[in-house]
């Protein structure tokens, strides 16, 4: 089954995330930890498949049954950077994959990703990669010739 194998390379893939929330939560009772892990990776897995919607803290929070503080700053704990910045991440790297694959002008992508202004998705875009969208384009259909 397909679904099933994409489910245990998806698992695989978070490992060293597994150790480094179970060590991140190592320091609370072993009963909280063994609570708090599970809801942590679904809420890590509701995002990775809903990165492209307005996701809210409130919202995975919610979805996980803790309180949005609670939530935010274990999610952090865990995985070492905020809800905000996986999503920005999350974003950050389909709008690198679309690049080549879709022929959509830059301010297309950006909106497509989640940005609401062509400046931000510029701006984040280039902090994360050194590069402008529109570089990082051009740059990557050189290498291909």
């Amino acid at each position: 089954n397909g679904t099933a194998l994409h489910r245990i390379l998806a698992d695989l893939r978070l490992l060293p995330l597994r150790q480094q929330a179970v060590d991140a939560l190592a320091q609370r009772k072993q009963s909280t930890a063994n609570d708090l892990l599970p809801r942590l990776l679904q809420a890590r897995h509701l995002v990775e498949a809903r990165f492209l919607d307005d996701l809210r803290v409130a919202d995975v929070a919610t979805a996980v049954s803790l309180s949005e503080f609670h939530f935010a700053r274990l999610f952090k704990a865990a995985f070492g950077e905020s809800l905000y910045q996986f999503i920005k991440r999350l974003r950050l790297d389909e709008a690198r994959y679309r690049l080549l694959a879709d022929r959509v002008s830059v301010t297309e992508l950006g909106l497509q990703v989640g940005y609401s202004s062509l400046s931000s998705f510029i701006h984040a875009f280039r902090g994360r990669f050194g590069l402008s969208p529109a570089q990082y384009r051009d740059q990557l259909q050189n290498e291909q010739e």
